[in-house]
């Protein structure tokens, strides 16, 4: 927008709104209204007025003119038309769920951008980042290490790494809370394709209190925000119910076989064979490393690496290769159910594009009988 246009916009939009004050002096200089970016101070023969910028612009007492808010420096302190956006570095102050955690939120967030305040549900960018930020139980830095060594293409069947993608993971953390609970479902499932799955009564518990502790997370607390508030679901139990019933109930992932041999588990964070040379599935951390710490997983290379944290690796399991299995590292086991979950629920059978952490993230999921079928990051 030039120059004389938004003059042209600020004569236009003053006329009718224009509310003469008291008498004054000073008629060289405009000011901005303290604490609202859209009004501005105008001292005329009349008086003074207080006038309005047209809606979507801001005035810069830099410039004397109403500009678009975006290149009105001083006015970026305000939430006004940037709930949910990805981090901005040239701003003071972010409007984004991320900016809890790190503190750096602009005054009027709360106001502006939350639910509860609004009324109005969260975009699926403001959930997915609150998500991220809530995620406390995420390992940090000096928790894991990993060590991405070669570069490989996509079809890659042959090692090209010689060491393990894992240096150096905190076992004392990897054997406590959510990541406990998780490593005891590891062995509860038969990988392979066509071999019926059945649950033991010890099996059942271990699901139940798997559940039970994610359930009590800030993550899934999130989580349950949003779903209720789009009417997803209806409560913590219904919560419980839809997660029972897409990550464990068993079901035929062939569609010509009737024989129930996986469940959403299993496929997506333990892994699963699809034949006697490929692997399919797989796509969460914590399977990856305990299986290549046990041995039987042997790390490839990496496919491509992307923010926040995530890799597409070639690996064998059990000498069957998965040429490309993508997956988040560090992340708490809730975090990954309430993120590939809320894509599923808010885009069955397709593409999500959500932010974490200020980096876009696209997760495909694809649905089997109702159940959560797959859900991989295109990293």
């Amino acid at each position: 927008m030039d120059i004389f246009s938004v003059f042209f916009l600020v004569l236009l939009a003053a006329l009718p709104q224009a509310n003469s004050l008291t008498p004054c002096t000073n008629t060289n200089y405009l000011e901005r209204v303290e604490g609202d970016c859209s009004k501005f101070r105008a001292c005329g023969a009349a008086g003074l007025f207080i006038m309005d910028c047209p809606p979507g612009l801001a005035f810069s007492e830099s410039k004397q003119f109403c500009d678009y808010i975006a290149f009105v420096q001083e006015c970026t302190t305000t939430c006004q038309n940037r709930c949910g956006s990805l981090l901005d570095a040239s701003k003071p102050c972010q409007c984004n769920s991320a900016c809890v955690r790190y503190n750096d939120c602009c005054a009027d967030y709360a106001t502006l951008c939350t639910a509860s305040s609004t009324g109005r549900c969260m975009s699926l960018t403001a959930v997915s980042e609150e998500l991220w930020a809530s995620d406390v139980n995420r390992m940090s830095a000096s928790d894991v290490t990993v060590n991405y060594q070669t570069k490989v293409s996509a079809g890659t069947t042959t090692d090209k790494s010689t060491q393990k993608l894992f240096t150096y993971v905190n076992e004392a953390k990897l054997g406590s809370g959510t990541y406990k609970l998780l490593s005891n479902l590891m062995n509860n499932y038969d990988p392979v394709k066509g071999a019926r799955e059945t649950a033991t009564a010890a099996e059942l518990a271990e699901d139940n209190a798997f559940l039970d502790a994610i359930l009590a997370t800030k993550v899934m607390e999130k989580l349950l925000n949003y779903l209720t508030c789009k009417g997803l679901v209806t409560s913590q139990s219904d919560l419980r119910g839809v997660l029972k019933r897409h990550w464990f109930d068993f079901y035929a992932r062939s569609g010509s076989s009737t024989v129930p041999d996986t469940s959403g588990f299993e496929h997506i964070m333990v892994g699963e064979y699809k034949s006697g040379t490929t692997v399919n599935g797989f796509h969460n951390w914590v399977s990856f490393y305990e299986k290549e710490k046990a041995g039987s997983l042997n790390y490839f290379g990496y496919v491509s690496q992307a923010k926040p944290s995530i890799i597409g690796a070639a690996f064998s399991w059990d000498n069957r290769v998965k040429t490309l299995g993508s997956f988040f590292i560090g992340v708490s086991p809730e975090f990954e159910l309430a993120i590939y979950s809320l894509c599923f629920l808010s885009h069955p059978g397709g593409v999500c594009n959500i932010s974490l952490n200020g980096s876009p993230v696209r997760i495909v999921s694809y649905s089997k009988d109702g159940h959560i079928a797959t859900a991989y990051i295109s990293a």
